[in-house]
């Protein structure tokens, strides 16, 4: 899923998802008492640590609470859907 960025962390960082050991884990079970643990098949090399420091250096900009996920619809300012929005996005207006 896009929570960080433009596009998944897994087409940002390829080379860290090859070697992650659980490919269907959620963000929630990642942040573990305050820190990121997550578990990787294999050691990094020097390309996989430099992406693993900016990586972690992206998610610490990102405030993590305890909250339920909420869903906002992104073609509205105030993030709830309406047809009018849907429709102006299919047409291109």
């Amino acid at each position: 899923d896009v929570w960080v960025g433009d596009i998944p962390l897994r087409l940002q960082y390829p080379k860290l998802y090859e070697c992650c050991s659980n490919k269907t884990i959620r963000v929630s079970d990642c942040w573990v008492e305050g820190e990121w643990r997550i578990h990787f098949r294999r050691s990094f090399g020097h390309f996989e640590v430099k992406q693993w420091e900016h990586l972690i250096q992206t998610l610490s900009q990102i405030p993590i609470s305890d909250n339920q996920d909420q869903v906002k619809w992104a073609l509205e300012k105030k993030g709830m859907y309406t047809t009018c929005s849907m429709y102006r996005m299919l047409t291109n207006r």
